[in-house]
């Protein structure tokens, strides 16, 4: 039974899918970054899935050890769909300097996405479901979250050899 205090769940839902599909449709146009620009959505999809993970753990108490070992394997796992993300992006310089032109693929924020829906499937909509299938929801979230700070690292280093370049060319411009 809810208390007055608390909103009800469809409440709650309807707002975090709101500011996630706001996020997520903001995250797969093509679009004018700077590079604190690029470490802060990577940081903010962390935070939510340490959030997430932390909440789960206040609410019903797992073996830290378990879920530690889950997510650290969906961490990994995350590894190498981050670097072909990464490589995959188009980094072009702007104009203006220290701001690039950068399109993602979509797909590790999908992936993202899907990964937290899921898991609030499990949580809400099949409360019969095991424990250990919500604990293992945690390997999802790390996968795209390690997924997504993978793919800004390399877009990262992209922004610094297409800055190195644009120097190089000013440079050789500035002496003929």
């Amino acid at each position: 039974m809810h208390s007055a205090a608390q909103p009800p769940v469809a409440t709650t839902a309807l707002i975090y899918v709101v500011v996630i599909a706001l996020f997520v449709w903001r995250m797969m146009r093509p679009a004018r970054v700077s590079v604190a620009r690029i470490w802060s959505r990577p940081i903010i999809l962390v935070l939510i899935t340490a959030v997430v993970i932390w909440a789960e753990q206040v609410a019903s108490p797992s073996a830290p050890s378990l879920v530690a070992a889950v997510t650290l394997a969906g961490v990994l796992a995350g590894v190498p769909l981050g670097i072909v993300r990464g490589r995959h992006s188009d980094v072009r310089a702007t104009d203006r300097p220290g701001v690039y032109y950068v399109h993602s693929s979509p797909l590790v924020v999908i992936v993202w996405l899907v990964a937290l829906l899921a898991r609030a499937a499990i949580r809400y909509a099949m409360p019969q479901a095991s424990h250990v299938a919500v604990i293992w929801s945690f390997g999802l979230l790390g996968f795209a979250a390690s997924a997504i700070a993978v793919s800004a690292y390399l877009v990262h280093q992209k922004l610094i050899a297409v800055q190195q370049g644009s120097a190089a060319q000013v440079s050789k411009a500035g002496g003929t």
